[in-house]
């Protein structure tokens, strides 16, 4: 009996793994979440105190938008396993995506104090300190995000859009120009660099930055929202309509475009 009893843990053991690597395979074989939660489903009520059952779980709910779900499953996991900077850092962007802006920088902050070389965590840390416009305190963390990662453009247009919003306007373009430098093809910071030169009065130059985001991504209706703002201050009425239109007929409910 005794002899029966081990067997039967050890096949159950088997079991659980089998089912574990499955939840895994199927994820990224077919790039399904639902397949996955279903899996680890399974294998959390086989093994109801893995954390990491319970954050790869709480990922497939993030993918899905099912972001009260996926709160509670990072929350269950750093309950089992207080010491994984992921799960902080995980559970933080949702906070921020919910907009619970202080919960977030908690998680942050404490995805900082576990793993101090996580350039990402600086960088939505920064996100969050903007969103709230603590915009100082969002450089301190995009300069750290850089000196930890230097070659990752999105840092370098959002430390630009937080100089922008301080008037620091060269030093947002000096920012744009680096991530562009980067990343040729990053349409946010040909737009936001047109934006800038459109503060400074640079409205033919705006324009040039504003083309090239719209080839970039044509859907965003503020980019042709502020190509319209450039054309009209150089008295080009017929194209700032033109632009003003499109950018109706991407968002028809933005009162924006029909006021500027």
């Amino acid at each position: 009996m005794q002899l029966l009893s081990k067997t039967c843990i050890f096949a159950l053991g088997l079991l659980l793994c089998a089912t574990v690597a499955f939840a895994e395979t199927t994820g990224k074989q077919h790039g399904s979440p639902i397949q996955t939660l279903e899996d680890y489903d399974r294998a959390i009520l086989g093994d109801p105190d893995n954390a990491e059952l319970y954050k790869k779980r709480g990922t497939a709910y993030k993918k899905l938008g099912q972001y009260n779900n996926a709160l509670g499953d990072f929350s269950r996991a750093i309950q089992l396993n207080a010491n994984d900077a992921g799960c902080y850092y995980y559970r933080g962007n949702l906070y921020r995506k919910l907009r619970r802006y202080r919960r977030a920088i908690e998680d942050f902050n404490q995805a900082i104090r576990l793993a101090p070389d996580n350039a990402r965590a600086y960088n939505y840390r920064g996100i969050t300190y903007k969103n709230i416009g603590r915009y100082q305190q969002a450089i301190k963390d995009y300069d750290e995000a850089i000196r930890l990662d230097p070659e990752n453009a999105d840092v370098y247009v959002n430390r630009g859009v937080a100089y922008k919003k301080l008037g620091r306007y060269q030093n947002a373009v000096k920012d744009y120009d680096r991530a562009i430098a980067i990343d040729p093809d990053n349409a946010r910071a040909y737009h936001n660099r047109g934006v800038t030169k459109k503060k400074l009065g640079q409205y033919q130059s705006a324009i040039e930055d504003y083309d090239r985001a719209i080839q970039l991504d044509p859907h965003n209706a503020r980019t042709f929202i502020g190509r319209g703002v450039a054309y009209k201050n150089l008295r080009q009425y017929d194209l700032a309509i033109k632009d003003y239109n499109r950018a109706i007929s991407l968002t028809p409910q933005s009162a924006e475009a029909y006021i500027v």
